[in-house]
């Protein structure tokens, strides 16, 4: 697999996918990002349990291609990044920063009435410091 590093990280995974639908054709591709968090969990001694046959196949591919697991993941998740964040990340923003930004942005999709907690929260210790 050629991947230059003057690839953009979106190039990379669109390379990546690619020689993964050649090597491992019955992987579900939308399901890479799990799969990738799986291996970085057992690999770095966190998870628990044993891989399947799947992760293992996609183990295998990533060290005959010399890719590590952390990074896969933290690729592989911002491959649904909001437009917004993608322009970043090809602009030059760190991958750390961007899995950061897209978490936060995750948790208030999410939860759209966690503003509205802290909004809450600030208004009632404002009323508890003035009086």
């Amino acid at each position: 697999m050629i991947i230059s590093k003057k690839m953009n990280v979106f190039e990379k995974i669109n390379a990546i996918e690619e020689q993964i639908k050649l090597e491992l054709p019955y992987l579900d591709l939308n399901k890479l990002a799990y799969i990738f968090g799986r291996i970085s969990h057992y690999l770095s001694g966190q998870g628990s349990g044993v891989l399947s046959e799947t992760e293992r196949a996609l183990c295998d591919f990533m060290i005959r291609n010399q890719l590590n697991d952390k990074t896969m993941y933290r690729w592989f998740l911002l491959k649904n990044a909001p437009s917004e964040l993608k322009v970043k990340i090809i602009n030059g923003m760190r991958l750390k920063d961007a899995s950061h930004e897209l978490s936060l942005y995750n948790r208030a999709r999410e939860n759209p009435n966690d503003t509205s907690i802290i909004n809450d929260i600030q208004k009632y210790v404002r009323r508890y410091v003035n009086g």
